[in-house]
């Protein structure tokens, strides 16, 4: 063994061009993967920093929203016991929607909380000054420290209805924020008594031992508590999911560079055992075994890949540090915000996996080193033209054609998503096995052309090609690889942000919405906030107040639609909703499209109902037809229900409303007792004015009374989505560029070797006259062939197979990068160019009597 090893280690230095660049290619991958390993993670954990500071490190709030029902201390005990619960933190709000009642106005709302770590994570427990407050003693807002005259310890008569005023002391001021401008807290266990509050809690916080088991959580709190309001904390999640979602594709991108650094180590020692044909062949006959001269070719990989191995390594800790600020920033994290984080299990997994697949890729070289006959490989008389056989070229035809055919009818009769899955692939493994057809293909059609139309260099370089086949086609898969993968990416990747954009503009199709955190069955928010904004000029608003699930009584025979399982006197019902919305102000606007019928407010009278169209049509009511219906929880369950009866007034033309019936506010009130509102849309007339209209907005959300509710800025929800896509489609193209890195030096380790073979003959040509600039035509050639074709062919079923994934997913395709497709195709002779630019640039300046004697 170690006998092989200084062999192998001898025979790698003899040729240390070609080595050092095989290295460097492949540790080009590992850097990639450790960097990507490293920055992904440090962004990772210094992003749940910056959420942690934004939104606390807490996973659910529970509790109730008003001051008439509280949590009480056996509740809580029985929260704690529930499996995953890992800490929790009582609050009270001991006059909560009550302050004018309570004559309170003039006060910050009051809230307790106790000195404890959890407490600490809630947004408003932030001490500018001071410290946390103890009994009598407060923590106020900076606004009204600063209207009051007040400092740390000062003190201050302060109303504690039904009890009489306490002099308070002021323990510490809250900083300026203006979530914080409307809350005083005070100390947990002395506000209860204070206010008559004895076991009494509003709400919860709750830390859980993973996030993951938020929603088992949240089941078994509902199934004890089901009145409960159950805070999941969906703005955390999504922030999360922002730096979680890119796992995904650093994870398939890291298999696209195990591939192509496999294929680079293949192409290299293949180079390698075609070169010294004469050595391999002296060594068997002097008795070396087939066994050992796979073991020595398995030991050159092994080489290779360990200094690619330790060069990746250390290139990407260092690059990490360096790009660490500017990934943070592109982020959205400042540059104080970002520290290195090394995942060193991560990092060795990775480059074990990474090992594993050179030695595995360096046993096919390896391999067919022992197949060599050692008389015919002494004379190298081994041709390097390996042209498909029959066999394989009719397998790729049959397997290429049978593939488009499959597309084609899939397209236009089946439409089976996971037959667009099967044929992707089958197509992209079909591309692989007919790299070598392809080549000879093309050189036989630029053959066929009538010779004024190409030179004869042209001729000599396609011919060129194919003498060089094998090697040819695996650098050609390394930049199939790297091509695809961008393209096919690229175009999900597209897709995705498309229809998230489409999605966000279906949900929310005004400028802000501001929603009940509360399903919209429950207890919504105040029609007071309604009339708020109604008073900030150019704003267009509408309401849409909770709603009411209810089921048919009397659905038409001929219906289509409707629940089968939900049967009243044994005849099918369906289930509906009705919801109260604005209708005057949607009449003025003129933002639902009426089909038939009317929707004026007035019309609608006492029992008047609006239906989108095509409920209508499935539902089969028509307009003045009346809808009887029950309260769908009392009539499934078999309960008492009573029976209201509705008239169809208009038919509107909206999706978003499907089965859902609209009517006015009162009738709401007048027929449900709903009295609140689960949603107002809002569009601002004046974009100049958006960052001051925004800012009152938020103002009015800040009351108490409204601290169920959020916000939702259409515009930054789309920022945030053109954001995460650049990212994404940052990560991608640095990575294919690496990829198509590793294809060039490839090429110019293929061009390198091929250029030593037959330096006899280049030497040959020149001197038969043919001139330096020939010869460099011809090398060029050669590469701008394979890199030109390969390009063309491969952009085109890499374009198709997204085009595939695409439809796989339910989606429409909407968009192909026609911009990215031109210019790859274009760059791609460019590749081959300048990837044998070097080696034909050092032959023509050698000495042809040299190269004769060589």
């Amino acid at each position: 063994m170690k006998v092989l090893f200084k062999i192998a280690l001898n025979s790698l230095a003899v040729r240390k061009n070609r080595t050092i660049f095989a290295i460097i290619g492949i540790s080009m991958g590992i850097v990639l993967l450790v960097s990507s390993q490293i920055l992904i993670t440090s962004v990772e954990e210094s992003h749940s920093d910056s959420i942690r500071e934004q939104y606390g490190d807490y996973d659910l709030v529970v509790g109730y929203q008003n001051s008439n029902q509280f949590l009480s201390t056996q509740d809580i005990e029985q929260i704690k016991n529930i499996n995953h619960i890992m800490d929790t933190s009582p609050f009270l709000y001991p006059y909560l929607s009550k302050e004018v009642e309570m004559q309170l106005s003039d006060y910050p709302s009051y809230v307790g909380f106790k000195d404890e770590k959890l407490a600490y994570e809630y947004p408003l427990i932030k001490i500018a000054e001071g410290n946390f407050p103890k009994e009598k003693e407060v923590l106020i807002p900076a606004s009204f420290a600063k209207s009051k005259q007040l400092e740390v310890g000062s003190y201050i008569e302060w109303p504690f209805p039904p009890n009489r005023t306490q002099k308070i002391k002021i323990s510490g001021i809250l900083d300026t924020d203006q979530r914080l401008n409307h809350v005083a807290v005070f100390q947990y266990n002395w506000l209860q008594g204070i206010t008559n509050n004895n076991n009494n809690t509003t709400a919860l916080l709750i830390k859980l031992d993973s996030p993951t088991n938020k929603d088992d959580v949240v089941k078994a709190i509902k199934e004890k508590f089901p009145d409960t309001f159950i805070d999941k904390r969906k703005e955390l999640d999504k922030e999360h999911e922002n730096i979680g979602g890119l796992k995904p594709i650093i994870q398939g991108l890291s298999i696209a560079v195990f591939i192509a650094s496999g294929l680079i180590v293949i192409s290299t020692l293949q180079m390698s055992i075609q070169e010294k044909q004469h050595e391999l062949a002296t060594l068997r006959l002097v008795a070396i075994d087939r066994k050992q001269i796979f073991l020595l070719i398995l030991i050159e990989g092994c080489i290779i890949g360990v200094f690619s191995l330790l060069l990746g390594l250390m290139a990407g800790i260092i690059s990490s540090m360096l790009l660490l600020e500017l990934v943070g920033h592109l982020m959205g994290l400042a540059a104080t915000d970002v520290t290195l984080s090394l995942p060193w299990i991560n990092i060795i997994l990775g480059i074990t996996a990474a090992f594993l697949i050179l030695i595995i890729s360096s046993c096919v070289p390896a391999y067919q080193a022992t197949k060599l006959s050692p008389l015919v490989a002494y004379h190298q008389s081994t041709s390097v033209h390996q042209a498909p056989t029959k066999k394989r070229a009719i397998i790729s035809s049959i397997l290429s054609l049978s593939t488009i055919s499959l597309f084609l009818a899939n397209y236009l009769y089946f439409e089976e998503k996971i037959l667009y899955v099967m044929i992707a692939l089958l197509l992209f493994c079909s591309l692989f096995i007919s790299i070598p057809l392809i080549f000879i293909i093309s050189t036989s059609f630029y053959n066929c052309l009538p010779k004024q139309l190409y030179s004869p260099e042209w001729m000599l370089a396609s011919r060129n090609t194919l003498r060089q086949m094998r090697r040819n086609s695996q650098i050609a898969s390394i930049l199939i690889v790297g091509i695809h993968v961008l393209i096919i990416g690229n175009i999900i990747l597209n897709s995705l942000k498309e229809g998230e954009e489409t999605f966000l503009k279906e949900q929310y199709p005004f400028d802000l919405s501001i929603i009940s955190l509360n399903p919209t069955e429950e207890n919504g928010f105040s029609p007071k906030l309604f009339s708020q904004l109604q008073q900030i000029k150019e704003l267009e608003n509408i309401y849409f107040t909770n709603l009411v699930l209810l089921s048919t009584l009397n659905l038409p025979i001929h219906a289509s639609g409707g629940n089968p399982e939900l049967l009243v006197n044994e005849e099918k019902q369906a289930m509906l909703g009705i919801q109260g919305i604005s209708f005057p102000i949607i009449n003025e606007q003129g933002t639902v499209k009426v089909v038939d019928g009317t929707i004026n407010e007035e019309d609608l009278g006492q029992n008047g109902v609006i239906l989108n169209e095509k409920t209508s049509k499935q539902l089969g009511y028509q307009i003045g037809d009346e809808i009887e219906i029950g309260q769908f929880d009392d009539v499934i369950s078999g309960k008492k229900y009573e029976a209201k009866t509705f008239i169809l007034k208009g038919i509107i033309k909206d999706e978003k409303l499907d089965y859902t019936l609209l009517t006015t506010a009162d009738i709401m009130s007048q027929q449900f007792g709903i009295n609140s509102l689960y949603k107002i849309q809002i569009n601002i007339n004046n974009p100049e004015k958006s960052s001051e209209i925004k800012a009152n907005i938020n103002k009015l959300l800040n009351d108490s009374a409204y601290s169920t509710t959020i916000l939702y800025d259409q515009k930054q929800e789309l920022d945030k989505i053109e954001k995460q896509s650049k990212q994404r489609l940052l990560i991608l193209s640095v990575t294919v560029f690496l990829i198509i890195i590793m294809a060039g030096i490839g090429l110019m380790n293929n061009t390198a070797s091929s250029i030593r073979e037959r330096i006899s003959e280049l030497a040959m040509l020149r001197a038969l006259g043919s001139s330096k600039g020939q010869l460099m035509r011809i090398l060029l050639l050669e590469g701008s062939f394979i890199t030109s074709l390969v390009g063309i062919i491969s952009t085109l079923t890499a374009t198709l197979i997204g085009c595939m994934f695409i439809l796989a997913l339910g989606s429409p395709v909407t968009s192909i990068p026609i911009k990215l497709i031109i210019s790859l195709i274009v760059a791609s002779p460019l590749l081959g160019l300048l990837s044998v630019f070097t080696p034909a640039l050092w032959i023509t300046r050698q000495n042809i009597t040299q190269m004769l004697t060589k």
